[in-house]
């Protein structure tokens, strides 16, 4: 084991391994959940209570460890090619892109508003995920809600706050592999949902959550949950999608992972309750031979 990971392990107890991350309760916002994960092979961090995130040698200068003993670029091998890969998916927020809290105005108003009525945030919420709004540019009229892997950030959902622009103007998706996992209390089980806003929704239970941004998974993407080992997939879909789910639960099921459906009623995951999705995760189920049919029916 390398000195500076056994540095880590001895400084901060009580951590979970993930696969090519190690979870820990974030020593600087004190968030006693685990959303501070650190990427033992691109060896970057990132927390998903307050957003802090990047190098790890910025991590190791800011608790006084002893940053000499991280590798250095050249020293990566395997991990190079990771990062390098995983630079190719890093983009940037709208310039435009401006912060809700923050700003004055009727613009922003109506983002804080929209947020807060329709979308049931608050504003530690809208702090917590980074979400921002653009008043002009591209963008314009729309809240922006980044997406991150590893720290990086990897794709952002641009969502109208208003009328008269239709609802979703997303940017062009560089890499189709991407998993901006939402890591909750329990790292083993993952929850797949299809929008940002139910992401957040059930996030904020506490289990762990993948955004499908659409109605469907990649080959890519089903290609790295099966490797990275979840011991629980739950494919939690709307009413009037749950059809999709039950197909995607089949395509799951396919590489020998363990899924189970959830069925919202009529309303979105961010309409609803925190008590009233963690009822509805509770009674998730295998899907039958019978549901798979009747899905493939309405097809």
């Amino acid at each position: 084991m390398d000195e500076w990971l056994k540095l880590i392990m001895s400084t901060f107890p009580g951590r979970l391994k993930r696969n090519e991350y190690y979870v820990y309760d974030c020593p600087y916002c004190g968030n006693p959940r685990r959303n501070f994960q650190i990427n033992i092979v691109s060896h970057v961090f990132h927390c998903w209570s307050c957003n802090r995130g990047g190098h790890l040698g910025t991590f190791f200068h800011d608790f006084n460890l002893d940053y000499s003993l991280l590798p250095e670029r050249g020293e990566r091998k395997e991990s190079f090619q990771v990062e390098k890969e995983r630079k190719e998916a890093v983009m940037a927020l709208p310039e435009e892109a401006d912060d809700i809290l923050s700003s004055i105005g009727c613009f922003a108003k109506q983002a804080l508003d929209y947020l807060k009525i329709d979308r049931g945030l608050t504003e530690r919420d809208i702090f917590k995920y980074g979400i921002k709004y653009c008043y002009h540019g591209e963008y314009a009229g729309r809240v922006i809600v980044p997406l991150y892997e590893s720290g990086d950030l990897v794709y952002f959902i641009a969502r109208s706050y208003g009328y008269g622009v239709k609802p979703y103007l997303n940017p062009e998706m560089k890499r189709k592999d991407i998993l901006p996992i939402l890591w909750g209390d329990d790292p083993a089980e993952l929850v797949i949902v299809e929008g940002v806003f139910d992401a957040i929704a059930v996030h904020k239970t506490g289990r762990t959550v993948l955004p499908m941004i659409g109605k469907a998974l990649s080959k890519e993407q089903i290609a790295r949950l099966v490797d990275m080992n979840f011991s629980k997939l739950i494919v939690m879909t709307d009413a009037d999608a749950y059809s999709d789910g039950i197909l995607l639960a089949k395509r799951l099921a396919k590489e020998e992972l363990i899924v189970e459906c959830a069925r919202l009623p009529e309303e979105d995951a961010d309409e609803i309750s925190t008590e009233e999705l963690v009822t509805i995760l509770r009674t998730a189920k295998k899907p039958s031979m019978v549901d798979f049919v009747t899905a493939k029916m309405k097809m």
